[in-house]
Formats: structure tokens, C-alpha cells, sequence
């Protein structure tokens, strides 16, 4: 017990220390001297920019604005001291620094209804807003050699939602040189086979069986690693229990599922193959679906009599979980090859009014993308 509370507070320690070391800014002062362990006090991104509030070590309490304070840094972000001329009026603000180099660098500005305007420097020369008129820096992000490479890239870096998330994703595929960051909308057709297991019930077993199921997907983006992946199956249950009582039971069942899953795929690999991890729920529409039962029992003369149920109708709508890892291999910049190892559980599968069980799938994926 002494052992157990010693590895907790312990424990508890190295949790608020990582967290005291999170809260942790570095400020740059005007004179150059440098404060560490500092902690910024909360502020709106619009207030952050005129003044910062924050403690020392020694818990002193500092007001600065930007013309005190050269640049700081708060978590993963940085912010410099800057003159900004914004309709006619020239200030000198804290401005959050999205992007930095020798050519061009991008800052942001954020309004009191926290949008964003997307600034930009060239080195020696004032800021200067980015609008859809003004863009240097899309022109900048042609100049790198991957672009000459990937037409369809160039084509979509021009259509770049103006953004800051979205102008430095298109700067990080060109600076890394790495055309698997570069995520657009596919889909395709897909081929999957495994088998299924429904659980016992009411002391009923059932054995494993094979299913093939063919379907489409489709692949859409929603920012890096992340993408949203819907699917359409066509499933086909047919069973019976294991003879191992006197009561025969009989599955069927003819669906469609439609698995909504995000994936996770790890793009920084450079070559043709790239690991991803998907997971989500699956909705099961059953057009056609009914199980009946056979019971054998002997009768006061001593002859076996079969007594059934009339067929029960499987509700239209049931719904499962599923998680899955597979790998992505790049036949060329336009096509690939999928193929998935994925577990579903399907719970609460009512075979009949009385019993109720559930079903789950291990099956193997393959999909090729048009």
C-alpha cells in the first residue's frame, strides 16, 4: 500500500512539473537580456498584441508592450515586435510569426473578431498585407523544384484558400519536398474478406464464417495527417448454430453498411508507401433480414415433435464499431493501392425476440483508388 501511494505522489509530481514546464515563455528584451520561466498571463490574441502581462521566477509582476520587448515565445508560437500600418496608421505591435526566411516571411495580424489578416516582409522592407490580388508568397512557393515535378501541385497552390493553416501547408510540402503532404479528394472501388462470429447466445454457438463484401470509398481531407473515409458494403449473413442442442437457429440477413471512418496516415514517409490507422463507426441498413427457429422435443408419447417460430424481422437500422491499420503504396502520382487489416463489433444483435447477442467481423481490405 506505502509502495503504491509513494508511485502516486511521485506520479502527481512529474505530471505538474512537465506541466510547469509547458507554461514556460521565453521573453527577448529590447536591451537583449533574455527572461526565462516566465508565465504570461491569458489574454484575447487581439489584446496579446498591444501588451502582455507576466511573472518572473521571483513572482514580479511586468507590464510590457512591444516597444520594450523585442520577441516571445509561447508554447510552439513567436511572436515579434513589428510596425504595422493599418488605414493610414502606423503601430507597433506583437504580431504571431507563421512563417520565416531570407525571402519572404509571413505574420498575422488578428482583428477584435479574432480574424485573421495575413501579413507579409521582405527582408529590408515593411509589412505589406496579403490579399488575393497581392500574393507574393504563392509565387514564392513556385519557385521550389517539386512544383516543376507535380503540375496538378502548382494548379492546387493556386487555388490555396487564403489562410494562414492552409499557406503553410503548401509551404511545408515544398520545403520538405515531399509530394505525399500533398492530400487531395479520391475514391475508388474496394474488395473485402474475412470472416464473422456471432457470440453465443443463451448458450447457442455459433461456428465462424467467410464473407466477401465489395463496395466504394471515398477519401476527403480535412487538414495534415487527417482525412474523413466514408465506405459503402454489400453484406451478406447467412448462419446457423452448431448442433449442440435441440434447438436449430437461422440467420440471414442481406445488407448495406456504411463504415464512417477518419484516418490517420502518416504522409512524412517519402517514398511509395505510407502507414495510416483508421477507426469509426459503421451504420448497418438492412433491406433484407429474418432468423427462425426449429426446437425438437419428445412428446408425452414419446415421439419427437418439432416445434418452430415464425421468421423474426431484423430491425432496418443497426449500427457497429470499427478500428483498423493498414498501408497505402503509391503505384504513381495519381493512383494507389490500399490494402487494410480492420476488426468491427456489432452489439446488441437481436436474433430473435429473446435472444440477443452480438457479431464481430476480422477482415482484410483492398481498394484501388480511380
Amino acid at each position: 500500500m506505502k509502495k503504491t501511494l509513494k508511485s502516486l505522489l511521485l506520479l502527481a509530481f512529474f505530471s505538474c512539473l512537465v506541466l510547469t514546464i509547458k507554461a514556460q515563455s521565453t521573453i527577448v528584451l529590447k536591451d537583449s537580456t533574455i527572461l526565462v520561466k516566465v508565465k504570461i498571463k491569458d489574454a484575447t490574441s487581439f489584446d496579446r498584441q498591444y501588451e502582455i502581462q507576466f511573472t518572473d521566477k521571483d513572482k514580479k509582476e511586468y507590464h510590457l508592450t512591444p516597444n520594450d520587448i523585442m520577441l516571445f515565445r509561447t508554447k510552439k508560437k513567436m511572436y515579434v515586435s513589428k510596425p504595422l500600418t493599418l488605414n493610414g496608421i502606423t503601430q507597433q505591435l506583437f504580431l504571431e510569426r507563421i512563417m520565416y526566411n531570407d525571402s519572404i516571411s509571413l505574420y498575422v495580424y488578428r482583428t477584435e473578431e479574432e480574424k485573421d489578416l495575413i501579413v507579409y516582409e521582405r527582408k529590408g522592407e515593411k509589412l505589406i498585407p496579403l490579399t488575393e490580388t497581392n500574393n507574393p508568397f504563392i509565387e514564392y512557393l513556385k519557385t521550389f523544384p517539386i512544383i516543376t515535378q507535380n503540375p496538378e501541385l502548382e494548379e492546387d497552390i493556386e487555388n490555396t484558400p487564403f489562410t494562414a493553416n492552409h499557406l503553410i501547408e503548401k509551404y511545408n510540402i515544398v520545403k520538405k519536398n515531399n509530394i505525399n503532404l500533398f492530400t487531395r479528394f479520391r475514391w475508388g472501388g474496394m474488395v473485402s474478406g474475412g470472416f464473422s462470429q456471432i457470440n453465443q447466445a443463451n448458450n447457442l454457438s455459433f461456428s465462424k464464417e467467410s464473407h466477401l463484401m465489395v463496395g466504394l470509398f471515398a477519401d476527403l481531407p480535412i487538414y495534415k495527417y487527417f482525412s474523413f473515409h466514408p465506405e459503402v458494403f454489400y453484406l451478406k449473413n447467412a448462419k446457423l448454430n452448431e448442433q449442440k442442442s435441440d434447438i436449430q437457429l437461422a440467420f440471414n440477413r442481406e445488407a448495406i453498411i456504411l463504415p464512417l471512418l477518419f484516418r490517420f496516415s502518416y504522409n512524412d514517409f517519402r517514398g511509395r508507401i505510407i502507414p495510416f490507422l483508421q477507426l469509426g463507426p459503421e451504420v448497418f441498413f438492412t433491406f433484407k433480414g429474418e432468423s427462425n427457429w426449429d426446437m425438437a422435443i419428445n412428446n408425452v408419447e414419446n415421439y419427437t415433435e418439432i416445434i418452430s417460430q415464425p421468421d423474426f424481422k431484423h430491425p432496418n437500422v443497426s449500427f457497429a464499431g470499427s478500428i483498423g491499420i493498414g498501408v497505402e503504396y503509391k503505384l504513381n502520382k495519381k493512383h494507389s493501392v490500399f490494402i487494410d487489416i480492420r476488426y468491427r463489433h456489432e452489439p446488441n444483435l437481436k436474433l430473435l425476440e429473446k435472444y440477443k447477442t452480438s457479431i464481430s467481423y476480422l477482415s482484410t481490405t483492398l481498394s484501388y483508388n480511380l
